[in-house]
């Protein structure tokens, strides 16, 4: 593998070629999503990132969830700097070509990795005074109450994590500190985390799994499988909805396959309100093809993305279910509201 003053030096040499592209420190730069196109609508967002893990530079979009490493990004979207790339790195000796696709994989751990002892080394939310950064930025987000002592803080994500899976990140000098929201079964096992960025300058989600056969679903510890299940993409938002999932990013009904007591019938997927995003449709219309019931919210909400920026704006979770409630379809109504809706 090439050595990382080449790699960086290639990715700044692409600073010029990507919409919204820049240089957040030397470990992270920020642009935005060429494979996806990030967002028509709003032509400043940037959810694409290259970042180093174990001494290799990756590249992944927390829209579309496009994974490369750097070698195919740029084989994929820049064809002519990928050229000189690899004649550069033959002459420093790499003879690997073409290395294979990143994809955020779990590693296996032990089953004494698994259980509540790890989160009784840090601190819930509801245990940090007012005044401390994460208190308050679970308080901005307006989170009830109701779910800060299930909500933990780490002021270095790093190492709680390489704690549990040796050398599972990169270490870095500087400290990552992060909302911790636990993935637990029925059985209140804990078998993975989330760990959302309080900084800026950092990536948001990063998504841990202690054991590779569990889905990256949260809220399995608190649901009722007998009653309708909402299934959101990301946590915050099914902490306003009763008997919510969500599925931390990953394929909603890909992680939904993987929990058998799930019955289609009972489930509601509510995907991010991004009516003009080609891959928001292509799963909603994914999902209507399977028989799933599917939210499908209405113009009133266009100017906001999710649940919790519902909420920001002044939306009383009631109101919210009850939208939800009313404007979700399947089958035939599902694909004349999707026509609808995309309009």
């Amino acid at each position: 593998m090439s050595d990382l003053w080449l790699d960086t030096k290639y990715i700044n040499l692409m600073s010029n070629q990507f919409r919204n592209f820049k240089r957040k420190n030397d470990t992270l730069y920020n642009l935005s999503c060429p494979d996806c196109g990030d967002s028509t609508k709003h032509k400043f967002k940037a959810r694409g990132y290259f970042f180093q893990v174990k001494g290799t530079w990756l590249y992944k979009c927390h829209n579309c969830g496009y994974s490369v490493a750097l070698r195919s990004f740029l084989k994929k979207h820049s064809p002519t700097l990928y050229k000189e790339y690899s004649l550069e790195a033959l002459r420093q000796g790499d003879t690997k070509g073409d290395i294979e696709d990143f994809v955020e994989a779990p590693v296996k751990a032990t089953s004494t990795v698994e259980g509540i002892q790890p989160l009784k080394k840090i601190n819930k939310i509801s245990q940090l005074p007012h005044y401390h950064s994460a208190k308050k930025f679970i308080d901005e987000r307006q989170i009830p109450t109701t779910f800060h002592h299930k909500l933990f803080y780490t002021n270095d994500f790093v190492e709680f994590t390489n704690e549990l899976i040796p050398d599972k990140l990169p270490v870095h000098t500087k400290k990552d500190p992060r909302v911790i929201i636990p993935l637990m079964d029925e059985n209140q096992t804990l078998f993975g985390f989330q760990g959302r960025s309080i900084l800026k300058d950092s990536i948001r989600y990063i998504t841990i799994l202690l054991n590779e056969n569990r889905p990256k679903i949260y809220g399995l510890d608190a649901i009722d499988f007998s009653k309708t299940i909402y299934c959101f993409e990301g946590p915050f938002d099914s902490m306003f909805i009763p008997n919510s999932l969500a599925v931390c990013g990953s394929d909603i009904i890909q992680a939904l396959s993987e929990v058998p007591k799930v019955v289609k019938e009972r489930v509601t997927l509510v995907y991010d309100n991004e009516p003009r995003s080609d891959i928001i449709n292509k799963k909603i219309a994914s999902a209507i093809d399977l028989g799933y019931n599917v939210c499908l919210w209405p113009a009133s909400y266009t100017n906001a993305k999710d649940v919790n920026d519902m909420i920001l704006e002044g939306t009383l979770p009631a109101h919210i279910k009850q939208t939800i409630d009313t404007n979700t379809y399947n089958g035939l109504s599902a694909k004349m509201a999707l026509s609808a809706y995309r309009r």
